[in-house]
């Protein structure tokens, strides 16, 4: 994960961004509705006190797994609540999200064939859930739905009527919690021939190291880059914008 222990995952901001598109996945307890509502608000304060009066007026272990694996600042420790969850109680109107959430860790530490594993139980065994159903076929497709990437960029003016610069792009293809990982997955893209460099970057307060490829001025070339490395590579790669 890109945090340390006591930090608030990274991976939550990806969980709220998703929640906003979903609705938080399927009505549940009404409790542990109203917790789900505080975190998409990102009222994390209220949320632990809802939890806790939660566990004063009983809940069954399966919810209770999943609110302190969605509360949990240690990102490991929530990611081993929702494992739990997801193996012990597979019949939860929470183990869709709790599985959900697995596949998002681990493309979020850049642990892609993992992450598909997830992805593609959760097709499997939750044919239905809303995450799934009739959304998304593949890694490369959720994340970029859920991700801030790039956009063809449009060239607009200044007010005295000045052409503003368009934005460049580039292709990323990894993204690390430390350097060094970052720079091995560096040296393997430059030993295939491509341009790769790693970017610098803070997310959710934790820092990152990005692995990207290339610039591109036009977003079509960039995004007919991600498609050839698909088919060269069977590599799920995002267009972002340069900073």
């Amino acid at each position: 994960m890109f945090v340390s222990s006591r930090q608030i995952p990274v991976f939550i901001s990806l969980i709220v961004l998703f929640s906003a598109m979903t609705g938080w996945g399927q009505a549940g307890n009404a409790g542990v509705g109203n917790i789900l509502a505080l975190v998409n608000e990102g009222d994390f304060n209220s949320a632990r006190q809802q939890a806790a009066l939660l566990r004063e007026s009983g809940v069954a272990r399966d919810e209770r797994l999943f609110v302190e694996a969605l509360l949990e600042s240690d990102a490991e420790k929530a990611v081993a609540r929702y494992q739990t969850l997801v193996n012990s109680f597979p019949r939860s109107r929470w183990a869709d999200d709790a599985l959900f959430r697995l596949y998002q860790y681990y493309y979020a530490v850049g642990a892609y064939s993992t992450a598909d594993t997830f992805l593609r139980q959760l097709g499997a065994s939750y044919p239905n859930s809303p995450y799934v159903k009739g959304t998304f076929t593949s890694v490369a497709d959720v994340f970029t739905r859920m991700t801030p990437v790039a956009s063809p960029a449009r060239i607009s003016k200044k007010p005295g009527g000045t052409p503003i610069r368009a934005k460049v792009f580039t292709v990323q293809v990894a993204s690390f919690r430390n350097r060094a990982d970052a720079e091995r997955a560096q040296r393997k893209y430059i030993g295939y021939g491509y341009s790769a460099y790693v970017a610098e970057g803070i997310v959710s307060g934790a820092r990152v190291y990005r692995v990207r490829i290339g610039t591109f001025s036009d977003y079509e070339k960039a995004n007919a880059f991600v498609k050839k490395l698909k088919q060269r590579h069977n590599l799920s790669a995002i267009v972002v914008n340069k900073d």
